[in-house]
């Protein structure tokens, strides 16, 4: 038998606390394609976006609180998606008196979601720990810079570039005061331009391939 999982780090992490013999283990990415949509990226705006199920994993709350802490009024917050924790979230936007900056999309197509979204100042993945959200890649692939957790399992995520800590309001607010500086903008965009990742629907199939092989080799089926 073989365990397959789709990061390094949480194969570790699985060989570490449930102790999984290491040569039982694999790693297949998830696959990279970017989405299939003709449009590019022009002009940035000053909307920033989540797009994501409004649930406690995602961490959208912090995502709000930290946006009431913007210093530039001008930027707005467009947040797409639905999910148990919406009405919360509705609440706390109207506490914290932040509506009229704040507006809201029901969950869209891959391609509606991209194409609506191309021109936006970035994408924020607040989450409390996303294992490998592609959302990161497809935004690589489309030229759309992102602020992310650092509490990401992504092959990159030992590349140079402004991450964010899920545990701290001041510190997401303090990423996104510091983007307001034009030439902070433009060391994330340029950052994340440096980047390259690519991992295709065929050499994941591939790979699966091989560890099927492997495990029928050794059952000498």
């Amino acid at each position: 038998e073989m365990v397959i999982f789709n990061s390094n780090v949480q194969a570790e992490l699985y060989n570490n606390h449930y102790k999984l013999p290491t040569e039982k283990l694999r790693v297949v990415y998830n696959p990279t394609s970017a989405p299939a949509i003709p449009v590019t990226r022009s002009t940035s705006t000053k909307q920033i976006v989540f797009a994501g199920r409004f649930i406690v994993m995602k961490n959208v709350e912090s995502l709000i609180r930290a946006f009431a802490q913007m210093k530039d009024t001008t930027y707005t917050l467009l947040l797409i998606g639905d999910g148990p924790r919406e009405n919360a979230l509705r609440e706390l936007v109207a506490e914290l008196g932040i509506e009229e900056r704040v507006t809201w999309s029901p969950s869209l197509s891959r391609t509606d979601l991209y194409t609506q979204i191309i021109d936006c100042a970035y994408v924020v993945i607040p989450s409390w720990t996303d294992i490998s959200p592609n959302q990161a890649y497809e935004c690589l692939a489309l030229g759309i810079p992102f602020l992310i957790t650092k509490e990401n399992y992504l092959a990159i995520r030992m590349e140079e570039f402004l991450t964010i800590d899920p545990k701290s309001v001041d510190d997401i607010a303090s990423a996104m005061n510091q983007l307001t500086d034009p030439a902070q903008y433009q060391k994330l965009c340029d950052d994340l331009k440096h980047i390259s990742f690519s991992y295709t629907w065929t050499e994941a199939a591939k790979d699966h391939v091989v560890i099927f092989y492997e495990v029928m080799r050794e059952k000498k089926i």
